[in-house]
Order: structure tokens, then sequence, then C-alpha cells
């Protein structure tokens, strides 16, 4: 079923007015930024307001469309805009730490770095844009029954919790004390290099989609409902396994995914809704605080009450602000830019290295070692994506990296154009989350993909194919005909 004229040309004109409105308000804050950057920029909060002007210009077009619909809120390129915010300049808003051994022009590069890749990210949201893969099209245009989404739910579940059972010799007592044990203690740990073990680890990726499936069965039963209740107690299980690795990102990229899938199921953005969400988000940045304070003590140590290995007074994420200027005074000045090796050592990391023994171990740099940080080695450290895109080849890598995130997200956004099928908000969710973790890292969004691609593969299998009809992705790439009006 197309949509009608005037709904069509509305929402076209208002992607292009997105499009072409992100540009300017980007570049107005970076220069703000830089004009109100104080001369003595290293203390604590001293980068405060330069940091609030950058992510105001960010984040311009995802607040004046607020007052839209979910969907519309909840756009891709929104997203990539609030993730360069909450990576890279966060901490900086918080006034969470210093700017020491880095200079005023690092700092400064570092700003436009930041707007480079905005910039790239908008552009790159204009004109046609990618179609999406058609296994990926196929799948969200799936109808799945309830009684299928409860085998989901456990096929997802089995598959994602196999790698832990198999590490404890299928023994549910050593699961329950691994589970309990401290980061990097359990018996599922492999340290830095993989084996053969890699092959079960990678399953775990499976049980990522089990929030997401367990509120879309809510969404069409109820939440009382008693397979409704039991998905929900699988997913709170492989939540808590997922928790126990001290990743706070896979959590909130779990989470976050099924949030926001809850969000996009909902008929209209009322009041209450917007403060639900607010209070889910609240509680999941509080789980994530607690899970990088409590990490090295363990579940035990905070069910016991001691105190956190590591004390924050503030949302923590990375210091990838600091990272990131101390980056641009790096390269080309001090080591030359890596190229494509950086590129290369993310593509390839799929490969079990069981395969390739030889395979790189690393992006082509030592960042720790570079800027001589004590007690670095068998440590790493994260700069953002656009650290790691500078590194190659400065801010024309960081733009080209822009480009390509802004084509992927106006790919993305035609996932719920799809006529039919009750998972494309699942998947949508799953995406856009995987979008907003890239920008930590381009090894995150290799990583993270697994999970979508493991739902895909269930998806396939359980699907009915009396409802698995080829329906057509409604395009917004070109204007309808205007039909002549009735007399």
């Amino acid at each position: 079923m197309s949509l009608p004229y005037s709904s069509y040309l509305q929402k076209h004109n208002s992607e292009i007015w997105s499009s072409l409105l992100g540009t300017p308000t980007v570049l107005g804050g970076v220069i703000m930024a830089i004009v109100i950057i104080p001369d003595d920029y290293r203390p604590i909060g001293a980068m405060f307001w330069p940091a609030l002007s950058l992510a105001l210009g960010l984040l311009a077009v995802p607040i004046l469309r607020a007052r839209a619909s979910v969907s519309s809120i909840l756009r891709s390129e929104h997203i990539l805009m609030i993730a360069l915010v909450y990576w890279v300049l966060l901490d900086m808003l918080e006034s969470a730490y210093p700017l020491y051994s880095v200079t005023y022009d690092s700092v400064v590069e570092a700003m436009i770095a930041i707007g480079t890749m905005a910039i790239g990210i908008w552009i790159g949201t204009l004109g046609k844009g990618w179609q999406p893969p058609q296994l990926i099209l196929r799948t969200a245009r799936l109808s799945i029954d309830d009684s299928r989404l409860f085998l989901a739910i456990w096929i997802t579940f089995f598959l994602g919790m196999f790698h832990y059972a198999l590490s404890s010799g299928f023994e549910p007592s050593v699961m329950i004390d691994g589970l309990f044990s401290v980061r990097f203690g359990a018996p599922w740990d492999r340290g830095a290099f993989g084996d053969w073990r890699a092959f079960s680890e990678h399953m775990i990726y499976f049980g990522y989609v089990l929030p997401s499936l367990t509120v879309l069965l809510a969404d069409q039963r109820g939440w009382v409902r008693p397979r409704v209740v039991i998905s929900a107690t699988l997913s709170l299980i492989m939540v808590a396994f997922l928790m126990q690795s001290g990743g706070r990102r896979i959590i909130g990229v779990v989470i976050g995914a099924a949030l926001v899938n809850w969000l996009l199921l909902q008929k209209q953005l009322r009041p209450k809704l917007v403060i639900v969400g607010f209070l889910i988000l609240g509680v999941l940045l509080t789980v994530m605080q607690e899970i990088v304070q409590y990490r090295r003590v363990g579940i035990a140590g905070w069910l016991r009450g001691e105190s956190p290995s590591e004390s924050i007074s503030y949302l923590h994420v990375d210091d990838n602000f600091l990272r990131l200027s101390q980056t641009t005074a790096l390269f080309p000045d001090i080591t030359p830019y890596v190229g494509l090796q950086s590129l290369a050592y993310v593509l390839v990391r799929p490969i079990p290295r069981v395969f390739w023994p030889d395979k790189p171990v690393d992006a082509g740099y030592d960042l720790p070692a570079l800027i001589n940080l004590q007690g670095s080695k068998g440590t790493s450290l994260t700069h953002s994506i656009v650290g790691e895109l500078y590194a190659m080849y400065g801010l024309v890598a960081v733009f080209l990296g822009g480009l390509f995130f802004g084509r992927l997200a106006r790919m993305w956004n035609k996932i719920l154009d799809v006529s039919g099928g009750n998972v494309k908000t699942l998947m949508y969710g799953l995406g856009i989350m995987i979008l907003f973790v890239s920008m930590r890292s381009m090894q995150e969004f290799v990583i993270m993909s697994y999970g979508l691609f493991g739902w895909i593969v269930v998806a396939r299998m359980i699907r009915s194919r009396k409802t698995n009809r080829s329906v057509p992705v409604q395009s917004y790439t070109a204007l309808p005909p205007r039909r002549p009006d009735s007399q």
C-alpha cells in the first residue's frame, strides 16, 4: 500500500531539509567551539563551553525534530549525532578530567575532526542512498506468529548460552560460580587471542536479540502472559552473563535495541511514553556505571557490599576527547599515517586465527606507547572512530568515513519503510544500536554486526512459508506521479 501523495511529499521534503540543515549547524558549532576555547584549556571544566557549543551544533537537527513521530526522532543519522556526543564529548561536558599533554592546536584539530565526521554523515544522507541487501529486506518482511517468536526466543537463548555451558563443562554450578566471579576470571574467558573456542564464543551473539524478541512478543500478547514472563526471565539470564564480561557497550547495545524496538512499536508519541523511555534509559546508564565500577570485584563483591574497584563520580564513558587530541598531534608530525592497515585489521577480524595464525594483531600503531603512557604494556586505549580514521589519512579519511556512515544510515532508514512483516522494528533497533556503538570504534561495527546476522539466521530457520510473501519496499527516493484530481 503506497503512501498518499501529500504524506509522501511531506516526508520526502522533511528528510532533505534535515540533511541540508545538518551541515551548517555543525559548522556553526565547530566555529563557535573553537572561538571560545579559553587560553588555559587544560584545567578540569575549562572545555565545558566549547564542548557544549559543538554538541549543540551536532544535535541541532535531532532537537528540532523532537516533536515529530518516534520513527522520525530515531532516524539513523540522528542516532549517529547523539553517538558522537556520547563517545567523544560527554566527558568534557561532565568536566571529567583535565586535558594534560595536549597542545592548543591539537585540541582545535580534534574539534575540527569531530565536525568533519558529522558533516560527512549529513552529506552522506543526501540523495537516493543505497538499497538494503535482499537478505536483510527478506528478513524484515517476515511475519512471525507468537508460537514461532517463542520458539525463536528459546533457540537464541540456547545458542547464546552454549559457549558459557561448554566452557564450564556443562556444569550448572561452575556456570554460576563463573557468573559471580571477577572480570576475566570466568571459565569462558579466553584471553587476548582465541583458539578453536572462538567458534563457540561467536554463538554468544545469538543471544543479543533476546530482549528485543521479548519486547516484540509482549507487544503482541501482553507483559503478564506466561510465555512473556518466561521470555523475560531468559533475557535476564542472558544479560547477566553478558554483564559478567564487564563490557558496558554490549549491555548498551542489547538493552538499547530492545528499548528502540519498544518505542517504535508504540502508536503515538505521548508524554507517558517519553517519561517511561527516559526512565528506562536512566536505569540502563546506571547499570552500565555499576558495571564499570564493580567489574573487578564481580557480582559477588557487589552483592556483598564491597567498595567499588573504581570510584567514579560522573557518568564515565572513555577519555576519547583527550586521546583524539593526542592522536591529532601524533599523526603525521610524529609518526606517519598508517593508511589502510587499520581498516584491513578490522575487516579480517571475523577470520578465525586458527586458520590464519599471522593475522594482524593491531591497527598498525600502539597509541599507549606513542603517548608514552606509563604501564601501557598489554593495554589498549580508545580514541573513537574519529581518531582511528584520523590515524589513517587525517581529515580526508575522517570525512570519507563520515560519508560512508551517512550512506549507511540513509540505507538503514529504509528498513522501516518495508511493507508487511512484524520484525522490521526489531531489525531497525539492532541496526541503529550497531551504528551507535560504531562511533566508539570500527571494531565495534564488525563485532556487533554478528548479533544482527545471528538473528537473520534464526529468523530464516523459523519463518512460516505461508507468511513469507514477497512484499516490495516503499520507495521514497523519487516522487510518485501526481494523480489527476477527481471531478
